[in-house]
């Protein structure tokens, strides 16, 4: 089995298992959509994506990406495993962020103000874990520690996260 494969079947079973019996499955469930939702825009100087399927099931996945170099604000792309999200029903959001080079707790800011957007434009998720590879498994790890509650779990896909990597501001 590649490791994609692995990964793709790995996550897979965490929401499947994870996400009907979590105590977050009580709150109010997501309407589903009519239509699925394709949104591109930028978003306090960063490039972003949403995507939601007309099926959508509640879920949330958060995606941090990896370092890109250069000068500029990032370029957004989706999550590797965007096809194997969306045909489970859930919807997933991605930015490019507002800089590059190594600036997390700009990433992390980021992100929650996507996050933001996405509430009060598509709706308030059931469950919204936040997933990422290479730096943005920094950005799991240092989200799911600065900001406690907003995510409902973290998956990270990256070779090294150590506690003494993250920002202390």
């Amino acid at each position: 089995m590649t490791r994609r494969r692995a990964l793709v079947v790995l996550l897979a079973l965490g929401l499947a298992v994870v996400g009907p019996r979590a105590p977050w499955s009580e709150a109010p469930r997501a309407q589903p959509q009519r239509a699925a939702i394709s949104r591109s825009g930028v978003l306090g100087g960063a490039d972003y994506l949403i995507e939601v399927p007309a099926n959508w099931r509640g879920g949330l996945v958060v995606f941090a990406h990896g370092i890109q170099r250069g000068p500029g604000p990032g370029a957004v792309g989706p999550p590797p495993i965007a096809g194997h999200i969306v045909d489970e029903g859930h919807a997933w959001i991605a930015s490019g962020y507002r800089a590059r080079e190594y600036q997390p707790h700009l990433f992390i800011e980021d992100l929650v103000a996507l996050r933001d957007l996405f509430l009060k434009e598509i709706g308030q998720p059931r469950w919204t874990i936040i997933y990422g590879q290479s730096m943005g498994g920094h950005i799991v790890v240092a989200s799911l520690e600065l900001r406690p509650g907003l995510y409902q779990g973290g998956w990270r896909n990256a070779a090294s996260s150590t506690a003494s990597a993250l920002p202390t501001t």
